[in-house]
């Protein structure tokens, strides 16, 4: 996951998971350094079906906008 993120230009990836035993686990990742400006991020949420029948989940994805909108979704085509 930080390795696909990295390449497609990701500046922070987080997935929140629930173990088998229902404890929760939180993986994160982020870019070194993150921009200086929240203005200039883009935050999708991409819903996925996790390993357990019917439990689902959202990949948290923050995209830097480099100057437009269509910038920052390129990464996710």
């Amino acid at each position: 996951m930080c390795t696909a993120a990295e390449q497609l230009g990701f500046i922070r990836v987080k997935l929140p998971l629930t173990n088998i035993d229902n404890t929760q686990n939180m993986l994160t990742w982020h870019r070194n350094p993150g921009p200086a400006d929240p203005a200039d991020v883009v935050k999708m949420k991409i819903p996925i079906r996790e390993i357990k029948a019917g439990s689902r989940c959202s990949l948290e994805v923050d995209v830097n906008v480099n100057g437009s909108l269509e910038s920052g979704s390129a990464g996710m085509g």
